[in-house]
């Protein structure tokens, strides 16, 4: 948010650009779509997207048609993308670190 209010930018597009790193990986498209959703809804105090991203987050979205309806992802983390998963989350926490401490992405 920081990021927008210095830029003049939107909240939303400061994050898309903050997570594009993460798009490089494997199912990264839809794990940043998902973090994007959880900020709208702790934004909006929507405790149903919220939760929904956290589940999903979690492994605990069971379909497809779910994860579609409540976030807009087409994808689930299931069994076959455990590991994948782990390395956005990786992936995220190194993002973060860099970002709170202010160097900011190189």
């Amino acid at each position: 948010m920081r990021d927008a209010e210095a830029t003049g930018t939107a909240v939303e597009a400061a994050i898309d650009a903050r997570l594009a790193v993460l798009q490089v990986h494997v199912g990264g498209y839809d794990y940043a779509a998902v973090l994007k959703a959880y900020w709208r809804g702790s934004e909006t105090d929507d405790a149903g997207l919220t939760g929904a991203a956290l589940r999903w987050l979690r492994g605990r979205v069971f379909d497809e048609t779910e994860a579609r309806q409540a976030l807009g992802v087409r994808n689930i983390i299931d069994d076959g993308d455990v590991y994948d998963s782990l390395k956005l989350l990786a992936a995220f926490v190194r993002l973060s670190r860099i970002c709170r401490s202010g160097r900011g992405l190189r």
